[in-house]
């Protein structure tokens, strides 16, 4: 997924390092996004979502019905639908979308305290299309020019961490790896993070739709952003999604709650 980011920074965040492909042993300001909630009701945005069925339609030979077969993933690709635009997005692909949100939500909120022992100020954060709903790489549309929405079949997680004390400190550690006010996480040099990442990895390969699983579960990664990096891509990613006109909101980060105390 992409969403306004250059090459340079969605070659970082994959974390595409050769030294990542073995597991270790255990030992600002964005604005928040409520996954039980849609973005924005249909009386405040465009309307796009109504169309055809997330599923191609069925001709009368019984044979699925689809201008552009689009499948980016290349994991289990017998098991991805194929990516529809914009204006096919009806309330079945809405259902799916948040459902997927809700998913990846509730298995990356048990290391969000981890995250926060090292920062209490820390705020895990994902963007791309998992969060908007829709790709923005201008790339990634049919063959008409219209965007792609979010396929909740084939996707990958966009995940980073804002933390200006985390970014401080691998600043130090790494500063030929830092980048406009963003580094790889694994390039940190901060072993907790790192070993925070390898986990997250074993979670996160086991949701459905994730392409980073199996052998390529490695690809994933998290961004270490400061505050101020981290609110000029928020800006960048509203500034995205308003072209494509949609609400501003959509560009907002989806931000990871920790989980609830349970108070006796």
């Amino acid at each position: 997924m992409y969403s306004g980011r250059t090459p340079q920074e969605r070659g970082s965040n994959r974390g595409r390092d050769s030294s990542e492909r073995s597991p270790t042993p255990s030992s600002h300001k964005t604005r928040e996004t409520d996954v039980s909630k849609p973005f924005s009701s249909s009386n405040q945005r465009p309307n796009i979502l109504q169309g055809v069925s997330l599923y191609p339609p069925v001709s009368s030979t019984g044979n699925r019905i689809k201008e552009d077969n689009h499948v980016e993933g290349k994991v289990n690709p017998q098991e991805k639908t194929p990516d529809i635009t914009i204006s096919e997005a009806d309330a079945n692909w809405e259902k799916a979308w948040k459902a997927k949100q809700a998913e990846v939500h509730s298995a990356m909120q048990q290391f969000v305290p981890r995250f926060q022992a090292l920062d209490p100020d820390a705020q895990v954060n994902i963007r791309g299309s998992l969060a908007s709903g829709v790709k923005m790489n201008p790339k990634k549309c049919a063959s008409s020019g219209e965007p792609y929405v979010f396929n909740p079949t084939d996707f990958d997680i966009d995940a980073y961490v804002v933390s200006d004390n985390l970014f401080t400190q691998a600043l130090k550690n790494n500063p030929t790896a830092v980048r406009n006010g963003q580094i790889v996480g694994s390039q940190s040099g901060i072993k907790e993070v790192k070993q925070l990442i390898w986990d997250m990895r074993e979670v996160l390969a086991k949701i459905t739709g994730n392409r980073d699983t199996g052998e390529v579960k490695w690809h994933f990664n998290v961004l270490i952003r400061s505050s101020t990096n981290a609110s000029k891509t928020t800006n960048k990613d509203e500034q995205s999604v308003t072209a494509l006109g949609l609400e501003r909101s959509r560009g907002n980060p989806l931000t990871i709650q920790p989980p609830k105390q349970n108070i006796p």
